[in-house]
């Protein structure tokens, strides 16, 4: 009996210490648009797209950006052939 005590307590305390970190509502999910990522980032992610493709890529590239407490964090993607 105090070994399953034991282990529900270690598995509560888990749980509610677990809570305590998940994610904030100000991140975003980005998607690719042929599925091949999914990337989150902070709240507003703004897109930019290179003007043509590049030799040797087979599309063009895409990049996102967004700040966080200051920091900026980017994310790009391109697409070898």
């Amino acid at each position: 009996m105090k070994r399953r005590l034991f282990v529900g307590t270690i598995a509560m305390v888990s749980l509610v210490s677990g809570a305590g970190r998940a994610q904030p509502a100000d991140w975003q999910t980005i998607v690719g648009r042929d599925l091949r990522f999914r990337v989150e980032m902070p709240a507003p992610a703004t897109e930019s797209k290179a003007a043509e493709k590049e030799k040797g890529h087979d599309g063009e590239r895409v990049g996102w950006a967004s700040k966080l407490n200051g920091a900026m964090i980017d994310f790009d993607y391109v697409d070898y052939q």
